[in-house]
Parts: structure tokens; sequence; C-alpha cells
């Protein structure tokens, strides 16, 4: 059984503040970063502009922060599986906090895509869209993210289950 002293379990709380740190930046993207995109711009190529530059940030950083998450709980169902005891949750922890990847190519591909697309033609034909056209666009996006959220959160909520679950029963 776990102890809450020890490195098990401090390796086991990284996940889950992990996971909740990744989620929650997400989060505010989507609650903080589009609401203030799409209220400030007046101007169609320059809502794209900022849309894609919050894409790239989040893109080279928020990837990297699931996929360590998953390494971190792939050591914890390791150890866990080594030692005879139950590991499961921690596997679907991690399977959720990771599940931010394929979310994005199965549901938000084609919007990212489309806007990729749009903030390109934008640039040589000031007519490729309108304002209106690229805020529903943006708010579709944001709207897919928050769900996107939520994987990293329930993993954590899991996580956290797990673990609790574990100091309970010593």
């Amino acid at each position: 059984m776990a102890n809450v002293g020890s490195s098990s379990a401090g390796v086991q709380v990284t996940a889950v503040i992990m996971g909740a740190f990744l989620s929650g930046t997400m989060m505010g993207l989507s609650l903080i970063g589009i609401p203030l995109l799409l209220n400030t711009n007046v101007r169609c190529e320059h809502l794209l502009r900022q849309w894609v530059c919050l894409y790239n940030y989040g893109h080279r950083i928020l990837p990297a922060i699931s996929i360590t998450t998953l390494l971190i709980y792939a050591y914890i169902v390791f150890n866990k599986w080594s030692d005879g005891e139950s590991w499961i949750s921690y596997a679907l922890a991690g399977a959720l906090t990771v599940g931010i990847i394929p979310f994005t190519l199965i549901v938000m591909l084609s919007t990212n895509n489309l806007l990729f697309q749009l903030e390109d033609e934008i640039k040589t034909n000031s007519k490729a869209t309108t304002l209106e056209n690229a805020q529903k666009l943006v708010t579709k996006w944001g709207r897919m993210h928050l769900m996107r959220s939520c994987f990293p959160l329930a993993g954590a909520f899991l996580g956290c289950y797990a673990l609790l679950a574990e100091t309970n029963t010593q």
C-alpha cells in the first residue's frame, strides 16, 4: 500500500497535479484567451493571425505536458503492476490525459486546418472571409478546445481518486 510520505505517493501526486495543471491551462485558453480575441478584434486578418499565434504556443507546450504526464502515469502503472498492486485506475488516468491528442486529430483537425487556410489566404486576398465567419470558426474551436480540456481533468480526478483510495486503505 502507498504511504503518503513515500516517493511512490509523491510521483502519484505529481501526475495528478500535472494533469490538473494541463487542464487548467487549456481551459484558460478557451475561457479567457478566445473571448479576449473575439472581443478585441475588429479585423478578420488580425483575429486569424492571433488565433494562429495562440494555437502555435499551445501546440508547442500542451501535448508535451500531456505526454510527460502519461509517462509519469506509465511509471506508476509499471511499479504497481510489478508489486502486484492495483494499477488500472492509473492507466486510465494516463490514457484520459493523453486523450487530447486523438481528440484533436479526430474532432478538431478540420476546423484547425480551415482556420490555418483562411489565415494564409487572407494574406493575399483580404476578402477571403469575413470577420463574422472567422469569429464563428474561432468560437467553434474554443468550444471544442474546452471539451478537450476535460480529458486531463478527468484523468486528474481519477488519479486523485486512486491515490486517496490507497491512502484510506492503510
